[in-house]
């Protein structure tokens, strides 16, 4: 492939950003105890050798193969690298990149430096440390940061929350485990939603794709139509994680009208038509997506979502099936799967099914909720008061295993000191609730306190005068 340089600049601009750019703080950066993976300093060049955008990169070849974020360079990329120990390079060739990722493979004429290695292909679980770059006065420092959340787009494309997240982090800013492995970058994707942090292991850097040369011709506007195309995908990516799903929908739809259409933008824009309440356009969105792009547990999990909305039970439950075969580390999927089988009444299943529901699913609450209430069904009150309190302490405002909680405590296990605290509590989270007042109001019976009963009494008649009615009855045959 022809060589891409940084063309000719004129030598009274290379003072000028020479200049700078030995201004720039030094970014090299080792983790305690490990042989230290270069981190280098990236600044791009405008035609008249003047410095533009600066981020960072990070060596991974020992012949000087950078790998930083492609939204620093330009179609037609000059650009100057700045090591640790102060010596500047120019910018060789860009080997290959990765829009999708905003990833770029630079190259510069240097041998025998010392390289990163990208961490293999593995899950990330939240809570897990990590090393990021940042920016310290003049200086770059190591600074240690927590995986907060995964959150997965597609098989091939994975968005990380990490905090805190006031660090000042460059675009091309490696992000490394423990062991001193590249696990992501951060990038700031134009028009997108700031800087985000894209997972990143050894696989990933199979797709990269060889630059082509720009061109006025077909070649050259496919290329300038892929880029916009991807732009405005990361614009719907931006809308959608703030719920303006109207404009989500409008950026994928400018996305898919790009050169070789990302399953992803159909992903996206299913999930927005089914905000919408368009369930018929967000499943043959979603439909394509997972054609597209085979293992789409996402694209399976909201076809299922959409199919259930319809009421099509079971086409929903086979999409949820396609979706936990493709991950079945998708706590979604086997929830969706569960509460189905819970409501049919087939409870082999729905205990088969929420037994896989892993705690990293933010509802995971309501499965422990089913398990409770299967336990319950099962004569095995014990078993069931654990999954509610189980449930309570995942989500300290999920009502309904307060009040079976209290239930169980009360009625079958004859225990009503105990299940006034749940009921109590279920009170102040539904203070019109009837029922929750109305089994407070029995143990207060049962613990010889009238007071109390009679306060729920006078309650419950602004409430549910039926209720109200039968525990006056219980409260006259007490005293």
């Amino acid at each position: 492939m022809p060589k891409q340089t940084t063309g000719m600049i004129p030598r009274s601009c290379i003072l000028v950003w020479l200049a700078a750019i030995l201004a720039l703080p030094a970014a090299g950066l080792s983790l305690a105890g490990d042989r230290p993976p270069t981190v280098v300093t990236v600044v791009s060049l405008d035609g008249q050798g003047r410095p533009g955008r600066q981020g960072l990169g990070v060596v991974v070849g020992q012949d000087g193969r950078i790998l930083t974020s492609a939204t620093l360079l330009g179609p037609k990329p000059r650009a100057v690298i700045k090591t640790a120990s102060g010596s500047l390079h120019l910018l060789e060739m860009v080997l290959a990149e990765d829009g999708l990722h905003a990833l770029a493979e630079i190259k510069v004429e240097v041998q025998g430096w010392q390289a990163a290695t990208p961490a293999p292909a593995g899950r990330m679980r939240a809570g897990e440390k990590f090393f990021l770059p940042v920016r310290s006065g003049q200086t770059q420092a190591l600074a240690e940061t927590r995986l907060v959340k995964v959150l997965p787009l597609s098989p091939r494309l994975t968005l990380l929350k990490l905090e805190p997240a006031s660090l000042a982090v460059d675009p091309g800013a490696a992000l490394f485990n423990g062991k001193g492995q590249v696990a992501g970058m951060a990038h700031a994707f134009p028009g997108g939603p700031g800087t985000l942090f894209l997972a990143l292991n050894a696989e990933d850097l199979r797709g990269l794709k060889s630059r082509q040369g720009e061109s006025e011709g077909t070649e050259g506007r496919a290329q300038r139509s892929s880029e916009e195309g991807q732009a405005s995908f990361w614009e719907g990516v931006a809308a959608g994680s703030r719920g303006a799903y109207r404009e989500a929908q409008e950026k994928f739809t400018a996305a898919l009208k790009a050169p070789g259409p990302l399953p992803e933008a159909y992903y996206g824009r299913g999930a927005a038509r089914y905000h919408l309440g368009d369930l018929n356009g967000a499943v043959e969105d979603l439909r394509q997506a997972s054609t597209r792009l085979p293992g789409y547990a996402l694209a399976w999990l909201w076809l299922g979502k959409a199919r259930e909305a319809q009421k099509e039970q079971q086409a929903a439950q086979e999409a949820y099936r396609q979706a936990a075969s493709a991950d079945p580390d998708l706590s979604e999927a086997w929830f969706h799967l569960g509460e189905l089988a819970y409501l049919q009444g087939s409870q082999a299943k729905a205990r088969e099914y929420l037994s896989r529901v892993g705690e990293d699913f933010e509802d995971a609450c309501r499965s422990w909720w089913y398990l409770g209430n299967l336990d319950r069904s099962s004569s095995r009150p014990e078993e069931a008061l654990k999954a509610y309190r189980r449930a309570i302490e995942l989500n300290r405002g999920f009502f309904p295993a307060y009040l079976e909680g209290g239930k169980v405590l009360l009625l079958d296990l004859g225990r009503p000191q105990e299940a006034i605290p749940l009921l109590q509590q279920g009170v102040k989270l539904k203070p019109d609730h009837s029922l929750v007042r109305y089994y407070l109001a029995l143990a207060d019976i049962l613990t010889w306190n009238p007071r109390g009963a009679w306060e729920q009494y006078f309650a419950l008649q602004k409430i549910d005068s039926g209720l109200a009615e039968t525990l006056a009855k219980l409260l006259d045959q007490g005293e």
